[in-house]
């Protein structure tokens, strides 16, 4: 297997991956933010799966969606740049 196949593997399976993640941490990120009702604490208690989620977890799943769509974004042109010079 030569080089260039090997780099255009890596490329494609980092650009479906960040997709993937990016999308999860977004959709994550929307259903805290909207879909939950905080109390005065920043707690929201899950009723079906007895769990407590915290208001901080938006934070984090906002900077995770970030970091992977910003990793995809960088992936992405690399892989067009590979394309185009081909």
């Amino acid at each position: 297997m030569n080089i260039r196949k090997m780099k255009r593997i890596i490329l494609w399976t980092t650009n479906l991956s960040t997709l993937v993640f990016s999308m999860v941490f977004g959709i994550a990120l929307l259903t805290r933010l909207y879909g939950s009702k905080y109390n005065s604490e920043g707690k929201y208690f899950d009723e079906t799966d007895s769990v407590v989620y915290d208001q901080n977890a938006v934070l984090t799943y906002g900077t995770l969606a970030l970091i992977f769509a910003l990793i995809e974004l960088i992936s992405w042109t690399l892989t067009w740049r590979q394309k185009r010079s081909t």
